[in-house]
């Protein structure tokens, strides 16, 4: 009986040991497989960050190159494109280039690029500045409304509906600023993005007609949102210090 008991004994005893010696190569195979994973990933972590750079040095090329590109290239919008051909299109941006801007410029190449809108590659660069400064000549058209723009990557163009949106967005930040609401009894002229703008206010709300001290640091303005009907503005007014 006795021996029967210690040989029990010894065989669970020698079971535990097994399953200790297991537990500890299951372990030292989980530390070696996490140290592995560990590595892994900064390998990992390594050759991501090493792609992104690469993807956005590529990304920063293709921009170069697409600006490069469009240097000499300006955007008319307000032409006839509508079953028109190259030859005919060039023969109405040459005559807004004479007539209207009154400059002798040579055009490259003048395709269209959708409903009324075309690019006009000019042969140099100092010919589009020429346009560029020009092309204030159009305000004074009294048939039709032409635009001349430069001929925008898309980066550019995100960019710019970004700022525009942001411009048109933030009146709520400068009307309603530090817990104010803030009429301006005046009207700008709209075009302009830079103005400094008279200390003269009307204050709805709590906080005394002494605040703001200085004057309004306005860097945009943009029709439209509303805003004019509520505060008898021809213009959106956006606050430096709340950009």
């Amino acid at each position: 009986m006795g021996d029967d008991s210690e040989q029990k004994l010894n065989k669970m005893m020698k079971m535990l040991e097994n399953l200790i010696t297991e537990i500890r190569e299951i372990k030292q195979e989980n530390s070696k497989q996490i140290t592995e994973l560990i590595d892994m990933n900064r390998v990992l972590t390594e050759e991501n960050f090493r792609m992104k750079k690469d993807i956005e040095l590529l990304a920063t090329k293709v921009e170069k190159n697409e600006r490069d590109k469009k240097r000499k290239n300006i955007v008319i919008t307000g032409i006839e494109t509508d079953n028109v051909g190259n030859k005919r299109l060039k023969e109405q941006a040459k005559s807004i280039m004479t007539d209207l801007l009154e400059l002798q410029v040579d055009l490259k190449e003048v395709y269209s690029i959708g409903k009324n809108k075309c690019i006009i590659e000019l042969k140099s660069f100092g010919d589009k500045l020429r346009v560029m400064e020009a092309k204030k000549k159009l305000k004074n058209h009294p048939h039709k409304r032409i635009y001349i723009d430069h001929d925008l990557t898309k980066k550019e163009l995100e960019t710019q509906s970004i700022t525009k949106r942001r411009l048109c967005g933030n009146h709520e930040k400068v009307m309603q600023s530090f817990g104010l609401t803030w009429k301006f009894p005046f009207k700008v002229k709209f075009g302009k993005v830079t103005y400094k703008v008279a200390s003269s206010y009307t204050v709805l709300g709590n906080g005394g007609s002494n605040f703001p001290p200085k004057p309004f640091n306005v860097v945009g303005v943009c029709a439209g949102n509303g805003i004019d009907k509520m505060f008898g503005v021809v213009n959106c007014l956006v606050n430096k210090s709340f950009m």
